[in-house]
């Protein structure tokens, strides 16, 4: 499922019914997209989830029933996005979970029941990000766990979250430069 380049669409409503996705799900460059409610209804997608490029997106609240990700969860380049907290009810992502250059997001406290991620987990350049406290259920990372170049995040946070989880690869961790409590 792709919806992508619609420049006039401001929400997905029409996909309230919508609860499982059997391989991919793209919403990306969509410049009037202003939450992705429609989607209440999805608790899967077996393959990856990608949202990106969606400069009006301030929360994605409407995926607060997804449970697994099968493949990679990207959110990527949405400047208005200021949180995660729609994903909730995330326990698994099946691939590598990216959040990345979200200039707007603050927290991602939206991720307390996220358990396990198989494959490498990216917090790179989301300048507004302070802790990521909202990991501390994370346990298991596959792959390897890169969180940098995060302005205002506190490396502290980080620390505890590296000696909290088993990472299957290396932690790469530096230039988070944010004021710790």
């Amino acid at each position: 499922l792709n919806i992508s380049y619609n420049a006039a669409l401001t929400n997905v409503d029409g996909l309230s019914s919508l609860t499982d996705v059997g391989d991919w799900l793209s919403i990306e460059d969509n410049s009037s997209l202003t939450n992705v409610d429609g989607l209440s209804s999805l608790t899967d997608v077996e393959g990856y989830l990608i949202i990106s490029y969606n400069p009006s997106l301030t929360n994605v609240d409407g995926l607060s029933s997804l449970i697994t990700v099968g493949d990679y969860l990207y959110i990527y380049n949405s400047a208005a996005l200021t949180n995660v907290d729609g994903l909730s009810s995330l326990t698994t992502v099946g691939g590598s979970l990216k959040l990345y250059d979200n200039a707007a997001l603050t927290n991602v406290d939206g991720l307390p029941n996220l358990t396990t991620v198989e494959g490498d987990l990216y917090l790179r350049y989301n300048a507004a990000l302070t802790n990521v406290d909202g990991l501390s259920s994370l346990t298991d990372v596959g792959g390897n766990l890169y969180i940098s170049y995060n302005d205002a995040l506190c490396q502290d946070s980080v620390d505890d979250l590296v000696a909290a989880c088993t990472i299957g690869g290396s932690a790469y961790t530096y230039d988070n430069n944010g004021t710790c409590p």
